[in-house]
């Protein structure tokens, strides 16, 4: 935001403006050319970009980023008596940071494309009078001409709008009363099902419509005391919920803080980690009001992460006392609340200040008071959420053989959920529910047990762990579940596919060719699973079916991503065959996919056919790599994806199972280069020890190991893979640190592991250091 003085106004918009190029347009006006506005009405500004050449500019067309605030424009005010409502929050230098979103890029042409933005985002109108602003918006690229970059194919433009001119009213306190009362009525209209929240008051349950939103963002602008009590009336109902954007624009920062305090000591609400951290926000701005670093000018904001980092880093460790020091002063609060507002409270206090809340008995010591035979004996009557727990980052409590049939009783007890069937393989990567999640721990503890309780659930009519068995159990013919699958079968074809490919056996092979008798004319998510099973149960009647579904592309894709998805689940001979005479495909993805499916799942047989597809690649575009490359604005090109087949077969080679990236290696991905880019990917040097990395992201995404740029999904992949480095070789231990909430080993687990791998590594003549932070890169 930026508020050059009257008299320089114009002349800055003037030189600013004839920078435009003449082909492109940009133009700034407010929706519905509305040009007076009250203090506290949200502005819909409108940003139309057009151009007469074709083909030439790219907009990135967001109107909304995670961080909650786009940087992409630049607003020049004529007056500097209206602050930026949201520099208290952005600029602190302690709160926010992710980042990005959906967003569309078209490609202009004559038609203007409009991007609808708030200027309410940027300024808060608190005097009356006659307003000015031009934008400069960085939204626009370019190819870039010969030597016009050394970074890519893509240069910024950064054209400015013209001047749009408004009025702001004098305050009105009978409209905004009019307001306030109009988007509580929007609130107050039930929803489609009519429910109320547990406490039945303020808000009742609302569907999101576009009336909905519209008077949730209109709440947050208006500023007022009254859309203060609102804002907090309506995250009283909503745990987590808070607009802190919207408390953070109101120019009542004293009410703000008083009634932040009252809704934080009430007794029936819930206090969330975020609501004290919003809280000492505000006190940490009152003490440091300046901002860390530039609020709207992005060209101004330092390119120098680490200089980045020198600056916030001091702020963020002084936040992070003063969040703590609030969390202690609220105890006393939480202490006198009741029922859920109490328990959650506590949660959110013991996440902030652990010893101040279990001093004050909030939350149970870590062992929950109770010694490892009490938890292990009582474990099926303890509350679920301390189940989860035992389950989760407190494995190591009760971690032993002790508890593979309290785990198994469990299971058998647990109550019994309808189960969630779908044609969908990947739904999930691990654990999701409390079973799921026993089940792993039995898995670690006695793996047979776990497969045992697969196989009978598998085969039961209402299996509750289908998605995890096909995630766990490789594909394999369970034949005492096939009365169950034929019934299923013909009950529901779609939903029983999935595990019938995993686990059908031969007895299955006529009901499912009656039911499936074309899967190349299937959805893509059921044609897989029927390919997998005739792969698995009959391999020569598989690669036929194959084949026809790679043929048939009339008017769908699947054939693009059939070999991928059935590589992950299957790999035999009929299916390696099929993938060698794809690497010939003339369409570039189906050759890349068979590249990578060649690549993690081929034995080393393969890699000579990898590298004669990737000379004969070479070959072709060796000298003329400008005409490989795709336009970079409209993203189509005439050679229809060639240069992602070279991506590919160059990172399958990398990177495959069966064999070592070494040196030679190198030296001869380098010579079948076309480009630098390439060559500088292959010719640097590696310096360092090589990381291997150890990561469980739980039921999103699973166990994760990594040795370089070798990719594995179990421990014993990874050994596999040592194996290949020569005597020597030296390795960093990089699992994801022990305070990383998003990591779901314990430190037990990554220490056994680790002293696993150093024993395993030592008897072969190499080394792997211990974690250490400055090594290792997440």
């Amino acid at each position: 935001m930026v508020a050059p003085s009257a008299s320089t106004f114009e002349e800055r918009h003037q030189s600013a403006a004839a920078r435009n190029p003449a082909d492109l347009l940009f133009v700034l006006h407010t929706a519905g050319k509305q040009t007076a506005f009250h203090q506290g009405e949200r502005i819909p500004i409108v940003l139309a970009f057009s151009s007469s050449s074709t083909d030439k500019y790219k907009l990135d067309s967001a109107t909304y980023d995670r961080s909650g605030r786009l940087r992409s424009e630049e607003y020049v005010l004529d007056r500097d008596d209206a602050p930026d409502p949201l520099a208290d929050y952005f600029g602190s230098g302690v709160i926010g940071g992710m980042a990005g979103g959906i967003r569309g890029m078209p490609v202009l042409g004559p038609e203007p494309v409009d991007v609808e933005l708030s200027l309410n985002d940027w300024f808060r109108f608190d005097r009356p009078g006659h307003y000015r602003v031009f934008v400069k918006s960085r939204r626009i690229t370019r190819e870039a001409l010969p030597g016009e970059t050394t970074d890519g194919h893509l240069v910024g433009v950064v054209p400015v709008s013209n001047i749009l001119e408004f009025d702001i009213l004098p305050a009105d306190a009978a409209w905004e009363a009019a307001k306030l009362a109009g988007i509580q009525g929007v609130f107050d209209t039930p929803g489609s099902a009519g429910e109320k929240p547990p406490k039945g008051i303020g808000v009742p349950y609302q569907a999101e419509t576009a009336e909905y939103r519209r008077a949730v963002q209109e709440l947050s602008y208006l500023g007022t005391t009254g859309a203060v009590r609102l804002i907090l009336v309506r995250a009283r109902m909503e745990e987590g919920q808070i607009d802190s954007l919207g408390l953070i624009r109101s120019p009542h920062r004293a009410f703000v803080e008083a009634e932040l305090d009252r809704f934080l000591t009430d007794p029936e609400t819930v206090i969330t980690q975020w609501d004290v951290r919003l809280r000492a926000l505000l006190d940490y701005v009152k003490k440091y009001p300046e901002p860390a670093l530039p609020l709207s000018d992005a060209a101004a904001m330092p390119t120098d992460w680490g200089k980045i980092r020198r600056i916030l880093e001091p702020r963020q460790a002084e936040f992070e006392a003063m969040v703590k020091a609030r969390a202690v002063a609220l105890i006393p609060a939480v202490a006198r609340k009741s029922g859920q507002a109490r328990e959650s409270s506590a949660e959110a206090m013991a996440a902030l200040a652990p010893e101040s809340a279990k001093a004050a008995l909030l939350v149970p010591p870590d062992d929950f008071g109770m010694s490892r035979a009490d938890l292990i004996a009582r474990f099926p009557q303890l509350p679920a959420k301390w189940q989860a727990e035992l389950l989760g980052k407190k494995w190591a409590l009760v971690r032993g053989p002790e508890m593979v049939d309290v785990l198994l009783n469990f299971i058998r007890n647990y109550p019994a959920e309808a189960p969630e069937m779908s044609t969908a393989y990947n739904l999930w990567h691990g654990a999701s529910n409390l079973p799921e999640s026993a089940l792993a721990r039995i898995d670690q503890l006695s793996p047979e047990a776990a497969r045992r309780v697969l196989l009978a659930d598998v085969a039961s009519a209402t299996p509750r762990f289908a998605a995890y068995a096909m995630l766990k159990l490789e594909p394999q013919s369970f034949s005492s579940a096939d009365a169950t699958f034929k019934s299923s079968l013909e009950a529901h074809r779609d939903t029983a596919m999935p595990l019938i490919a995993h686990f059908g056996s031969t007895a299955l092979i006529e009901a499912v060719h009656d039911r499936f008798p074309h899967p190349e004319t299937l959805p893509c998510a059921m044609e897989e699973p029927v390919l997998l099973y005739f792969l698995r149960i009959s391999p020569e009647e598989g690669a036929r079916l194959l084949k026809q579904s790679m043929a048939a592309r009339e008017r769908r894709g699947c054939y693009r991503v059939l070999l991928g998805g059935l590589s992950s689940r299957l790999w035999n001979g009929a299916f390696e065959k099929q993938s060698l005479a794809s690497l010939d495909d003339p369409d570039p993805e189906v050759a890349a996919s068979a590249a990578q499916a060649l690549a993690a799942r081929g034995s080393a047989a393969v890699e000579p056919l990898l590298w004669r597809r990737l000379e004969q690649w070479s070959e072709k575009w060796r000298g003329k790599a400008a005409d490989l490359r795709s336009n970079p604005i409209t993203g189509t090109g005439p050679n229809g994806g060639d240069d992602n087949l070279g991506s590919a077969l160059n990172d399958a080679i990398s990177s495959a199972t069966a064999w070592l990236l070494d040196e030679p290696r190198k030296r001869r991905l380098v010579a079948l280069c076309i480009d630098d880019v390439c060559r500088q990917r292959w010719d640097a040097p590696h310096s360092g020890p090589i990381t291997v990395k150890a990561a469980n992201g739980g039921a999103i995404y699973g166990l994760k190991f990594q040795v370089d740029d070798y990719q594995a999904a179990t421990l014993d992949a990874v050994r596999a893979k040592l194996t290949q480095y020569p005597t020597g070789t030296r390795f960093q231990w990089c699992a994801a640190p022990d305070n990383d909430p998003f990591d779901q080993f314990i430190p037990e687990e990554k220490g056994e592991m680790y002293a696993s791998l150093v024993q395993f590594l030592a008897a072969r003549g190499m080394t792997l250091a211990a974690y250490k932070p400055d090594a290792c890169q997440f």
